[in-house]
């Protein structure tokens, strides 16, 4: 996980100023994902305030394989490789990525 610098603070403090400005806040939607428009409630702001730093592609892969057992192998007992299928990392051998 990446530390907020100080341009995310802002960024934060900035949502937090209209959400008063408008008495209203963004809270979490967890069936799509996605996000509500609220009253203004404190703890709509401490979870908006709770925000994480996304991190880059390269550096899911980077966290993904640095988790992974080592040698790396598919689910079936070959050496796999770690391929993207989608929006998630999974590790296949040859064989297996091929009849996914």
């Amino acid at each position: 996980m990446k530390t907020l610098t100080e341009k995310h603070k802002n960024f934060l403090n900035d949502l937090v100023a209209v959400c008063k400005k408008h008495n209203l806040s963004l809270s979490h939607e967890d069936n799509q994902g996605a996000f509500l428009i609220d009253e203004y409630k404190q703890g709509n702001i401490d979870w908006l305030m709770a925000a994480m730093v996304a991190l880059t592609k390269e550096e899911e892969l980077e966290e993904f394989i640095s988790i992974l057992p080592k040698p790396i192998t598919c689910s079936c007992g070959n050496p796999g490789k770690v391929r993207e299928d989608g929006c998630w990392f999974r590790v296949y051998c040859d064989d297996c990525w091929e009849n996914e």
